[in-house]
């Protein structure tokens, strides 16, 4: 390109921008009441993090001062070094000696509330924190009523790291870290991780501080690395805390006060760089979203973007119910190092060229259907078969990962077995071993494959009437044949006992009626193995299995609401016997009061008569002796 090419092409841009300075300049003379205001800052010029907020927070002044034609806001900053010490000395001399109207930087609520305490005027200036909190006590806010959090809680960081590893399963994590990166002040980061781990049954294995040496010799060996970097969403969020001060010292009229300048950051609206610029609770409003990146050779693709509230979701333009289903299933595949798109990492497992597990199975026990173990002469070794080897192999095709293993046979015990298991001796022990107390506080037990047989009896509200519920109690046949045994013995008794006992007068008085060790990462797989082959239905089918040689198949159906006849038969056939044998001493008896019964009615009859003929005899006798008498 010929240079007077190059001078008519930039002649114009030269002269529309000294037109905007113009402008710019006349509009700044109309202005009459201009910021007297003097902000603080505390970073760590050290850091990298502390030289972008550096820069981001002469750029907001900059660029504020273009904007309102502010000549009077003026930018005093401190170095910590990353020391708090020198934070609080650093605050004091800004405070006390540069009179500042408000301060930022890298402070936590705990430094600040514990500066609060030597120095008073602490608490009477607005404080803008620009470090993420791990922790931060309901106390503060009464405390410093001036402090504003610019920067999300650490825990949101942790819980997007959590989900990522809870997504593909992985139990074991290697967490490398830089202790001194002025993202956090929290010096219990990995045991803040580590309890967040805890929730998706994983853990960390092995974690390395990376020295922040590493940086400065990276950064001189690879110069090129550095020198186009972007800057971060910390230096974004430095910018936007310098024109939320800015604008609300712009609002200030006269003397700015500190329980006025509060106010107006608290009242701050707009939208910054890093986001809304908007508090809620001395807090940042808005909530954080982080995006999901593929390294893929010396390039990224976006996979997704995790918010605290939907998870994962493609973009953050789709942060509804309809969209955002907290997954990445459905977000594309993933690119892993020296794999295909489909191949997923395993995480922890164990390799087939380490010495395989040695399970423990009991060779004495009770029950051989469970486990037997014998021993094969043809090919010279130890079988071990039975329903409960059966489902241990179902389950460990049901692991995401390969686990070598060796079955033992322990001559011993069940308590000795988990003793074995508890000292190493053993890795783990699969058998019929019941979960036990004392047991429990050596090992770790897997999710049960066979129902402990425990039930929960519970009240239930009464479907019927109190007056008939007991007619439910028994079936009909039962009922009647109730009814009749009663009647039958009724009149038994009372056939045997009528001419004895004068209470019998009726038939209307009878009717009457009266092992894995503490600590096992195998623990959680096998539960979560054994409970997908009870899912799926594999384990009813080996129980089937099991119980179809020793069980017969029911003929009959089982009335469980009524009880009948079965339960009873027994009873009701030894009181028909007894009542039957009654019947027969009382026929024999009441044959034999006939018989003599009948000779006195004939005896009986034979006096009466005789005695009639004799009566007449002697009345005819004395009717003649009176008659001769009276003829003499």
């Amino acid at each position: 390109m010929s240079p007077l090419l190059f001078f008519f092409l930039v002649l114009p841009l030269l002269l529309e921008s000294k037109a905007k300075a113009i402008e710019a300049g006349d509009n700044c003379s109309l202005i009459t009441h201009q910021i007297t205001g003097k902000i603080g800052g505390v970073i760590n010029y050290s850091s990298r993090l502390g030289k972008e907020q550096k820069v981001a927070m002469e750029m907001a002044v900059e660029d504020y001062f273009r904007s309102s034609c502010s000549k009077q806001l003026t930018l005093q900053l401190e170095d910590s070094g990353g020391d708090s010490s020198r934070v609080a000395s650093a605050t004091t001399e800004l405070i006390s000696s540069k009179q500042v109207q408000s301060i930022m930087g890298a402070m936590t609520a705990q430094e600040t509330g514990l500066f609060s305490e030597v120095d008073m005027n602490m608490k009477n200036i607005p404080i803008i924190s620009l470090t993420s909190p791990a922790i931060t006590p309901p106390s503060m806010a009464h405390q410093l009523p001036y402090f504003l959090q610019m920067s999300s809680h650490i825990t949101l960081h942790m819980q997007c790291i959590v989900d990522i590893v809870g997504h593909f399963k992985w139990r074991k994590v290697t967490a490398l870290y830089e202790h001194k990166n002025g993202f956090s002040a929290y010096s219990g980061i990995i045991t803040l991780l580590s309890d967040k781990l805890k929730v998706v049954n994983s853990e960390i294995s092995y974690h390395s501080d990376l020295s922040s040496l590493f940086r400065n010799k990276y950064g001189s060996k690879y110069p090129e690395e550095e020198e186009y970097s972007n800057p971060s969403i910390f230096a974004l969020r430095a910018y936007d805390a310098t024109w939320a001060i800015a604008r609300a010292m712009e609002k200030s009229q006269g003397k700015i006060t500190s329980n006025e300048l509060s106010g107006n950051i608290l009242s701050s609206n707009f939208e910054g760089l890093s986001g809304t610029m908007r508090f809620e609770n001395n807090v940042l409003w808005q909530s954080p979203s982080f995006q999901i990146i593929n390294v893929v050779g010396n390039s990224y693709r976006v996979m997704a973007v995790w918010s605290p509230k939907f998870g994962f979701s493609q973009s953050e333009e789709k942060y509804n119910g309809a969209t955002a289903n907290g997954s990445l299933k459905n977000l594309g595949p993933v690119y892993w190092p020296g794999g295909m798109p489909s191949t997923n990492p395993r995480g922890w497992a164990i390799s087939d060229a380490d010495i395989p597990l040695k399970i423990g199975v009991p060779a004495m026990g009770a029950f051989k259907q469970f486990v037997r173990v014998t021993f094969d002469q043809t090919q010279n070794a130890t079988c071990v078969t039975g329903f409960t080897i059966n489902v241990f192999e179902a389950v460990v095709k049901r692991l995401p990962y390969n686990l070598p293993y060796v079955l033992v046979p322990f001559y011993g015990t069940y308590d000795e077995m988990v003793e074995q298991v508890y000292r190493n001796g053993l890795d783990a022990a699969v058998g019929d071993t019941e979960i036990m107390a004392d047991r429990f506080q050596y090992v770790e037990f897997s999710q049960p494959y066979v129902d402990s047989g425990l039930v929960m009896v519970v009240t239930q509200k009464a479907e019927t009437s109190h007056a008939t519920w007991m007619l439910k109690t028994f079936t009909k046949k039962l009922w009647l044949l109730m009814i009749a045994m009663h009647v039958f013995i009724g009149l038994l008794v009372w056939l045997i006992e009528r001419g004895n006992n004068t209470e019998f007068d009726g038939i209307g008085t009878m009717l009457w009626f009266s092992v894995f060790p503490k600590g096992s990462p195998l623990a959680f797989d096998i539960s979560e193995a054994t409970l997908k082959v009870i899912e799926s239905g594999e384990l009813r089918q080996l129980e089937e299995l099991l119980s179809s040689s020793n069980c017969t198949s029911r003929t009959t159906s089982i009335d469980t609401s009524s009880l009948g006849l079965e339960p009873f038969a027994g009873l009701f056939i030894l009181s028909g016997t007894i009542a039957a044998f009654g019947s027969l001493v009382a026929i024999f008896r009441l044959g034999r009061n006939v018989h003599i019964l009948s000779y006195i009615q004939t005896e009986l009859t034979r006096r009466r008569i005789w005695r009639w003929a004799s009566l007449q005899l002697s009345r005819k006798s004395s009717t003649k002796e009176t008659s001769s008498t009276q003829a003499c």
